[in-house]
């Protein structure tokens, strides 16, 4: 929850305001604590909520989560194994890849 935070938090509101997180068969009890982690964190920046609504789906059936999942993958091949081909494809509309530990 913490990193969903602070990745969030990087992001320029303006970008997010009316975006919908959609969670990979994440359950209610998750989504709920996560909506209220973001409320707390949110507040103490002084910043309005992030998304328009958090939701979970199954990346089975979502298109978008299966395209998330390819660009994750694509990133991960780039940065543990040296091996960009498939990152170069799109690495011109990343804004802010974030490498931690």
């Amino acid at each position: 929850m913490e990193l969903l935070t602070r990745l969030t938090l990087r992001a320029s509101p303006l970008d997010i305001a009316n975006d919908v997180l959609v969670l990979d068969s994440a359950p209610e009890s998750f989504l709920k604590s996560l909506r209220i982690h973001f409320t707390h964190a949110y507040k103490q920046q002084q910043r309005e909520r992030p998304f328009k609504k958090i939701v979970s789906s199954d990346s089975k059936r979502d298109d978008g989560l299966q395209l998330a999942d390819m660009v994750a993958g694509a990133i991960r091949q780039s940065v543990w194994e040296n091996d960009p081909i498939h990152y170069r494809l799109f690495a011109r509309k990343v804004i802010d890849l974030w490498q931690v530990g």
